[in-house]
């Protein structure tokens, strides 16, 4: 279906009412998500559904569980091919990464600073940095060991994500 004003028009001149208050979804996330929470893994879990976004849950987010689904959902974003990629000594990145790179590098979470492979304390940290947190060992280990990573970032495909629902089993 087609949404009035395409995909800026559903996520920046559409209004909802939350809290009491009109707001649109852009408004949502960078006007109260992120600078609120201040957490980088909102990227993979909050998007607009277009075909280059992260893949969406299939299921609401929920406090008990929020930590463990952001790790999963930002794990899942760092192993998929389509979005983060080694090849021929180059890193090919989600475009989301450059984006908002800013947001993964002011909001390292400090208890990884410490860990095998980051920065040291003083060192400039890069995405490169954050995605060795979540990225699978493999890929870790690929990585070159100093920052001279060769960065390139994908051409970002804008159309909606056209995912076939899945018919309910007994139906």
């Amino acid at each position: 279906a087609e949404v009035d004003g395409g995909l800026d028009g559903f996520f920046r001149q559409q209004l909802f009412v939350a809290g009491g208050d009109s707001l649109s979804l852009d408004d949502i996330e960078n006007r109260i998500v992120r600078p609120e929470f201040r957490d980088p893994r909102t990227h993979f879990a909050l998007n607009c559904g277009a075909a280059s976004c992260p893949a969406l849950d299939n299921r609401a987010f929920h406090g008990a569980r929020l930590e463990a689904d952001l790790d999963r959902q930002t794990r899942r974003f760092a192993g998929d091919p389509t979005h983060v990629r080694w090849q021929q000594g180059r890193l090919y990145l989600s475009r989301i990464l450059d984006w908002y790179g800013q947001d993964f590098v002011d909001w390292f979470p400090t208890e990884a600073s410490t860990e095998e492979g980051q920065t040291e304390e003083g060192g400039t940290r890069t995405i490169v940095d954050y995605l060795r947190l979540y990225a699978p060992q493999e890929l870790v280990h690929q990585l070159p060991a100093n920052a001279d990573v060769t960065v390139e970032f994908n051409e970002y495909d804008w159309a909606l994500n056209a995912q076939t629902p899945q018919p309910k089993k007994g139906l």
